[in-house]
């Protein structure tokens, strides 16, 4: 897994622009209740037949949390990977967002360029750009900045 994550770290420094050292994350496996536990706190009901969270990055611990049994050999798997990687290199650079959502469009971005060398498009996967706006986009209730 090591090499994987270094080799996608490469890829995404290259079309981020930016440089970061290539220092992987920690990856942990988790159920998918565990990962929406860890992403909504409770706030959000668990649906177990349309689970949300697919992967989830921790910028504190640096690291990423990937449903049990995730095998990275599926374009749609390696691109969900790529989407948790990203948020690992702007943590690793230090960059400011505006705030916290604001991280995701540059996940998502990177996710679609990924699927799109594989032959896919992120819309192939379930995912629309009028969700990326939407989850991508600060407001009152989360406009600060995640790198003090």
């Amino acid at each position: 897994m090591q090499t994987l994550l270094i080799a996608l770290m490469v890829w995404i420094n290259a079309n981020l622009g930016y440089t970061v050292e290539l220092t992987p994350p920690n990856v942990e496996y988790k159920t998918y209740y565990q990962l929406h536990t860890l992403a909504y706190a409770g706030k959000v009901p668990f649906d177990s037949a349309k689970p949300v969270v697919q992967a989830l990055y921790i910028q504190e611990t640096e690291t990423i949390y990937l449903p049990v049994g995730f095998v990275p050999r599926a374009p749609e798997q390696l691109a969900v990977l790529v989407h948790e990687l990203v948020h690992h290199i702007q943590n690793l650079s230090g960059k400011k967002f505006k705030c916290k959502a604001a991280q995701e469009l540059d996940a998502y971005d990177l996710q679609d360029k990924f699927l799109k060398t594989m032959g896919m498009k992120i819309e192939d996967v379930g995912i629309n750009w009028l969700f990326v706006a939407m989850v991508s986009t600060c407001d009152r209730r989360n406009n600060i900045d995640t790198n003090p």
